[in-house]
Formats: structure tokens, sequence, C-alpha cells
């Protein structure tokens, strides 16, 4: 959809520095600029790019100070107060609505007769519906989702292809599951017998609130006994696992390639970063954060951020990388300070062979 700046910035509450009229039927990002596309510069940092842009307008905050910096002739200036909320804002309104799923069956699916479906409602190609299971009003399988035994489906949720959910899984509404992500697999459990690895029956289950976000290739593994719970508003990135027993909290972000070990709680609003990995059977607190590739070894109380392996303040983990970092030019001190040292303590040792034997000559006296 084709609008003009002027336009734009009605629509969004925003002040123009150039040209109203200029039409703007895209968008386009800052580092790799478009003409005729609305881009964003949310922070100083991107600033710089503004100088050699050639997208027709550009979306910035209300007091943001561009200096010396000069944009080229022709492109327009839309400022806001809110630059980030602003440009999704503004997304929405040019580009095409999301794609809209057609309704219905799909003759290749397989369902059982004692499954239970919604309204309005797609179950796409080669989709399987176990015994007693059910996806309600609203929601969408795409292709290839296998819905085991007992499990629910909630209403309004987007499954994208070949998601497994096993049996007597709980997802609730307006879910989204990316493709290939597993939910209900069986937790790692296994007990010693000599050098035998025998498997733990894996009894639960798992429960997804509403509004979480599932990246692709996830694994959420059921629980032992009880439940592996993600809460509402959650949301979880590719490539993650989540072990049997885990409980993660409301509004948690969960990044990608993290791992949580078995039995582990994540206090609400919650954020563990990229590679990061957490033991089992630990605590993390409301409002923590993880940095990314730490391990977190110990319970974390709530609001504390964490830093490196094993995690600790990420305060304090700052300073230890400092020092580690001037090792290179501390090794050379160190060896000089010994060999000063040890010098020191030749002459100190031939010093009191001296007076020992001067003593001995007085005592003969």
């Amino acid at each position: 959809m084709a609008l003009t700046v002027g336009e734009l910035a009605r629509a969004l509450g925003g002040e123009v520095q150039g040209d109203k009229s200029v039409a703007v039927t895209g968008v386009s990002s800052i580092y790799d600029p478009i003409p005729g596309t609305l881009t964003l510069a949310a922070e100083k940092k991107y600033l710089k790019y503004l100088r050699q842009t050639t997208a027709s307008c550009v979306i910035i905050g209300k007091d943001l100070d561009l200096g010396a910096v000069r944009v080229k002739p022709g492109v327009s200036i839309i400022r806001v107060r809110d630059p980030v909320s602003a440009f999704e804002k503004a997304v929405q309104m040019i580009l095409p609505s999301p794609v809209k799923y057609r309704r219905g069956i799909h003759k290749t699916a397989v369902i059982s007769k004692t499954a239970k479906l919604g309204k309005n409602i797609l179950i796409g190609p080669h989709c399987v519906l176990e015994d007693f299971s059910e996806v309600r009003n609203g929601s969408v399988l795409i292709a290839g989702v296998y819905v085991g035994r007992q499990s629910r489906i909630g209403t309004d949720c987007l499954i994208y292809p070949n998601v497994t959910i096993r049996e007597r899984v709980t997802i609730g509404d307006r879910v989204i599951i990316h493709s290939g992500s597993v939910l209900g697999s069986d937790g790692f459990g296994y007990r010693q017998e000599g050098t035998r690895h025998i498997k733990i029956p894996q009894l639960g289950t798992v429960e997804i609130a509403d509004d979480v976000e599932i990246g692709a290739c996830v694994t959420i593994d059921r629980a032992r006994f009880a439940r592996t719970f993600i809460g509402s508003g959650t949301k979880i990135d590719n490539l993650v696992h989540i072990a049997h027993n885990v409980v993660a909290g409301s509004d948690c972000l969960i990044i990608a390639q993290v791992g949580v070990a078995g039995s582990t709680k994540i206090g609400k609003d919650s954020i563990i970063a990229g590679q990061a990995g957490i033991d089992g059977h630990l605590e993390l607190g409301e409002s923590v954060r993880v940095a990314g590739k730490s391990g977190v070894t110990g319970d974390v109380p709530s609001g504390e951020t964490v830093a490196g392996y094993p995690a600790q303040p990420h305060i304090r983990e700052k300073r230890c990388r400092a020092a580690v970092r001037r090792l290179p030019e501390l090794l050379p001190k160190v060896k000089e300070l010994e060999e000063r040292l040890s010098a020191l303590e030749k002459t100190a040792k031939n010093y009191s062979k001296r007076v020992h034997r001067r003593g001995k000559r007085s005592s003969h006296r």
C-alpha cells in the first residue's frame, strides 16, 4: 500500500522534516536502504547511516539530535516519541497483511473418529490427529503436524509444518509453534545397573499457557510424573531444549541454543540469553538476567544479572574478564618481581650465613 510521508506522519502522530508529498511503498533496513521505502534510525548509533541513505523516509526519535548529520535531498524525516513502535505500526500500514490460510480439512489428513474439532480451523495436508485429541476454534495446523492421543490445542493457535505434539500435551490459546519443534518427548531419565542404563518411564505431560511462541526445532520434554510448564506470554527462540519438569514463569525470553536441565524453576519476566546453560534442580527468581554463554550452577535471586562460567554477578564477572585481558602485560611484571624476590632471598641467605659464622668465631674467643 502506497502512502505519502504526510499521511504516515498523521497516522503516527509525528512531525515531518522534508517533503510531505513523497510516496512510500515499502520498508527497508537502515543498512540496505531502497528508494521509495521507509526505514528506521531508532538510536544515535544509526545516524551515521543517514548521510548515505537512499530511502525516501526515515523515522527517528523526537528528541534525537542529528548534529552535523545531513541527509540527501529528497529524503524526508518523521520525528516521533517512540520510533520503534511507530515503525512497527507503519510497517503494518504499508505491507500486505500476513498470509491468510484457507480453512478446512485436507483430504490427506488422518483424523481419529474420537478427535474433537472446533469451528473455522485448518487441518492441512498429512496432519495426524490421534484418539481423543482436540483442536479448538480458529486454530491452524498447516501441514504434517502430529497431535498425539488426548492432546489439546487451544483457540486461534498457529502450528507450522512438521511439528510433533505427543500424547497428553495441553496447549493454550493463541500459541505459535514453528516448524520442527517437538513437545512432549520423553525426559532424559535413566538409572544405572552395572554398566547398563535402564530407562525410567516418563509418565507426565507438558502444558503450554496462552500467548506463548515457540521457535523452530525446540524440544520440550514431558515430566517424569507431573508437568513441564511454560507460562503465559513466554517466547522461546529456535534450538532451545527444555528438560523434564522445568517450570518457566510468564513473560520470559529464552533465546537461541539455551539448555535448561530438569526440574529447574525460572521466575516470571526472566531473560536467558543465547547458548546459556542452566543446571538442574535450580531456582531462578523473578526478573533474572542470564548473559549469553553463561553456565548457571546455583540458584539466582530475583532481579540478579549473572554471567560467565560458573555464573556469578555480572559486575564481578566483568572485573574478572578485565583482569584476564591484562595477563599478557602482567606476566612479565610477575616474572620480574619473582626474579627480584629470588635475588633478595639469596642476598638475605648469604647475609644470614655471614652473621652465623661471625657468631661462631666470637663464641670460640
